[in-house]
């Protein structure tokens, strides 16, 4: 064969490969693949069952996540069935790997299902893969027995991708074609939602009714959610329910007990190694604080989501270290007193900052300003505070966020850095 016929054929293969991944997914309520047998063996023992809820937002909400767990109580009264809610808002896959381990892994869970569809919309398939790969990998690295689940949820703004209901969105579609790989079942909460929106029985954007006026036009409609994204707990969140109790009897007695199969990575670039390491390893500069958990205000409110909080009020508080991989970046808090920091590698500075437009009340969140791809090999970080003052009201955006800042404005005072711990995939080193 020439060389001309090779590039010719190797651009043939590579369109196919393209048409094949861009084509849409038929939507269907659930697949059982391999099922939740070792999860339904301990859910009849009358011993106990450990479940655990990994996602964003929405899985954070008290909404399917609860409704599934008072199911599960009421189906196997015998069975002490204990809940391990690891939801985050406003986080995806990348920070769900970092964050397994703690959240989830260290609770020994039976079962994890794992909602990340939405936050992950607009995440490329490939990275999407390398993420949720590394989630699965670290979950039967850790037990092969623990069984996985896969639960899909959608957006307003990610219907479009549905066409009307007869396939699943971009990011469902991904996670549908990994979990086909290593047989782990799924549910699409959603499958009812966009053909629903789409004859305008389900409104997935709407506030509630006040007056009877309201409640009359009303009337025989679905009222989704708020926001387009955050189900409202009676309505959208037991459209979602109503998908989970169908399919979850014929995902217990599907499969056989006993470990799951870990194959060969689909990316061989997986996060299978991402893990969050502790502040106490690294050199300290300045006036660092380590909150109290118990007695700080923002400790307490965040403390099931850290395990601990350092906190840095101004330029000269500073923290470095070495590490060796491919991947650095925080864990820490977003807020009303947040601020600007300065993240350097290698001698390469960047300005970023843990403020954004929902920053009228505190929360975790992570970040890489160098992104997630490094060059294999030591790297060396400081970061620290910088005094760059940022114009909060600007960034708040929205009209009711500006206004709180406007009626409290001792609440926004400061450019704090809260750090939780760093992400690294690879070895942080000592100094």
């Amino acid at each position: 064969m020439t060389v001309n016929n090779l590039i010719l054929l190797f651009f043939l293969l590579t369109a196919a490969y393209a048409t094949e991944a861009a084509s849409p997914r038929e939507a269907v309520p659930y697949l059982a693949r391999g099922g939740l047998g070792n999860t339904h063996e301990k859910l009849v023992s009358g011993e106990s069952a450990r479940i655990a809820y990994l996602g964003g937002s929405i899985t954070q909400q008290d909404g399917w996540r609860v409704m599934t767990q008072a199911w599960l109580k009421a189906q196997y009264p015998e069975t002490e069935i204990i809940e391990i809610a690891a939801g985050l808002g406003g986080t995806n896959a990348e920070l769900g790997a970092f964050r397994v381990y703690r959240d989830v892994l260290q609770h020994h869970p039976d079962l994890v299902f794992i909602e990340f569809a939405v936050n992950d919309g607009k995440t490329p398939a490939k990275l999407l893969t390398e993420t949720m790969e590394g989630i699965i990998r670290q979950i039967w690295k850790a037990d092969p027995e623990t069984d996985i689940c896969f639960v899909y949820t959608i957006s307003e703004a990610l219907l479009p991708q549905t066409e009307g209901g007869k396939y699943f969105a971009d990011a469902a579609g991904t996670m549908e074609a990994i979990a086909d790989y290593y047989d782990i079942p799924s549910i699409y909460m959603a499958y009812e939602v966009p053909g629903l929106a789409k004859e305008g029985t389900l409104l997935m954007r709407t506030k509630k009714p006040m007056t009877d006026a309201e409640r009359q036009a009303l009337e025989g409609k679905i009222l989704f959610a708020k926001d387009g994204v955050h189900p409202y707990t009676d309505t959208g969140h037991a459209v979602y329910f109503k998908q989970i109790k169908g399919a979850l009897p014929e995902l217990f007695e599907v499969g056989e007990t006993g470990p799951h199969t870990l194959p060969e990575p689909l990316e061989p670039n997986n996060y299978d190694d991402a893990a969050m390491y502790s502040l106490d390893r690294v050199t300290m500069e300045g006036d660092w604080k380590k909150l109290d958990m118990l007695t700080h205000p923002v400790g307490k409110r965040l403390r099931s989501k850290a395990s601990e909080l350092w906190l840095a009020t101004k330029k000269g508080d500073k923290i470095s270290f070495p590490f060796k991989g491919t991947y650095v970046g925080i864990y820490g808090v977003r807020g009303p007193d947040s601020g600007a920091y300065t993240f350097s590698l290698n001698g390469k500075v960047k300005t970023d900052k843990l403020f954004d437009k929902y920053c009228a009340y505190h929360r975790m969140s992570g970040t890489a300003p160098f992104g997630p791809n490094l060059p294999e090999g030591t790297h060396y970080v400081e970061i620290e505070v910088s005094d760059q003052i940022l114009d909060k009201e600007a960034l708040l955006k929205e009209e009711h966020r500006q206004q709180d800042l406007r009626d409290n404005p001792e609440k926004y005072e400061g450019n704090n850095l809260y750090l939780a711990a760093l992400m690294i995939r690879g070895e942080l080193l000592e100094e």
